[in-house]
């Protein structure tokens, strides 16, 4: 779907007071977004992340690999807390509440469906159409850097995810607690009856916890190589420079260039990667 085709879809799929409503508030309440499952992000990670994912992300529609989920993005700024939802009402949409430690600053709304070709940009990535809707002012400088990072951070993390979901040291399972008064009876030295209110701790369904503060373990390595140390065929696309001149990039092989990085050295050897016009 071409990049102008989605914004018509927006305001076709989306009334004018919905997006006032959806702008003003998350999702959920903070302590239930908390309960369900999370994923921890180091920001350090998030380039690994980005190069893995460069030129292989093709635009597909994102997998539902988790029907909501916290993203808990730890940046050199602070915590940045990502809640991520598949409406069932706008089913080609992705909710993305996004939080500054818990300050809700607004909600971005991802187009989940086959991004075009032509809307390619020069890095390969795609311009896609994704309204910021808030009830505060920002400044617009502001939302140029934090839309794409959010993006980002949601894209590759679900694929990610997606890539390695039957690597079981991915992540761990915990049950979460929480707290419930409930009146209990008392009896007192009359003889007359009354209530308290006590605190009881319930359990919520068990969540997954995901932790990428690491390289988690050597399967998922493993499940990375064919990625990180290979080659792999790229289609032919079409972009749209900023200067408005289209490029015809022609069906060609891209090469990972992290030397060394994710491969197990065998035999005291050491695996460098290299461009085709480099080999001898």
């Amino acid at each position: 779907m071409k990049n102008a085709t989605i914004v018509k879809k927006f305001y076709a799929d989306f009334r004018q007071l919905e997006l006032e409503t959806l702008g003003s508030k998350p999702q959920d309440v903070v302590t239930n977004i908390t309960k369900g499952d999370k994923i921890i992000l180091e920001d350090k990670l998030l380039d690994y992340l980005r190069d893995f994912f460069n030129n292989i992300y093709d635009g597909e529609p994102i997998p539902k690999t988790f029907e909501k989920v916290l993203i808990e993005w730890r940046t050199g700024n602070g915590l940045m807390n990502l809640y991520v939802t598949f409406p069932k009402e706008h089913s080609d949409w992705i909710y993305i509440d996004v939080f500054f430690g818990w300050r809700f600053l607004g909600k971005l709304l991802f187009p989940n469906v086959k991004l075009d070709d032509e809307d390619r940009c020069e890095t390969g990535q795609f311009y896609t159409y994704t309204p910021f809707l808030t009830k505060e002012s920002f400044d617009q400088n502001f939302l140029k850097q934090l839309i794409p990072c959010v993006k980002d951070v949601f894209t590759y993390v679900f694929l990610y995810v997606e890539a390695n979901k039957k690597v079981k040291e991915m992540y761990v399972e915990e049950k979460v607690s929480s707290l419930r008064r409930q009146n209990k009876p008392v009896k007192k030295k009359n003889g007359k009856a009354s209530k308290i209110s006590e605190r009881e701790k319930v359990y919520v369904p068990t969540r997954r916890l995901y932790k990428f503060t690491n390289f988690v373990s050597e399967e998922c390595e493993n499940n990375l190589r064919d990625y990180i140390y290979a080659r792999w065929k790229v289609r032919g696309y079409t972009y749209t420079r900023k200067d408005g001149r289209k490029v015809n990039v022609k069906e060609h092989f891209a090469f990972r260039h992290l030397p060394n990085k994710g491969v197990i050295k065998e035999d005291g050897r050491d695996y460098i990667l290299r461009k085709a016009e480099d080999e001898n």
